[in-house]
This record gives C-alpha cells, structure tokens and sequence, in this order.
C-alpha cells in the first residue's frame, strides 16, 4: 500500500496497491470499494501516484505525475 489517506469526516480511508485503489470504512476497517482499473494505464508503468478526497468525501481524485492527468471516482456510485 502507498499513499493512504483519510477523508476530511474521517469516515473513509483509501490506498493504492498493485491490485487497485482501496477504499475502507475507519470504523469497521471493512473494504468498501475497490477500482483494480485505475491500477495500470497502457503509457508508463503505475497510472495512480496518488489519491485524494474531495472535502465533502464524496469524490477521490487519483493523480498521474507522467500524463498530468486526474480521474475523478464519485464514491457514491461504485
């Protein structure tokens, strides 16, 4: 895991791994979402250098330093 970062309410916890960006309930520590597509692009190697939520936590943005690109993941609907 790398990049582990908590929303603003401290209600959820995301990381990214091999297998995809991981998000976790912080109370019960249960996996809530997991996007394994946003673990690779076709272009250079890992796409997601980093996550980060929006400040109302409904969206997690993933970052790529090499495409200066952002994917925006609206959490309520995965």
């Amino acid at each position: 895991m790398k990049n582990v970062t908590v929303s603003p309410d401290a209600r959820w916890i995301a990381a990214i791994s091999a297998a995809g960006i991981h998000v976790w309930d912080a109370l019960t520590a249960q996996e809530r979402v997991r996007i394994p597509e946003a673990v690779t692009r076709p272009l250079v190697g890992p796409w997601n250098q980093s996550v980060a939520f929006s400040p109302d936590g409904r969206f997690l943005y993933s970052f790529h330093r090499h495409e200066r690109s952002v994917l925006v993941w609206d959490l309520r609907q995965l």
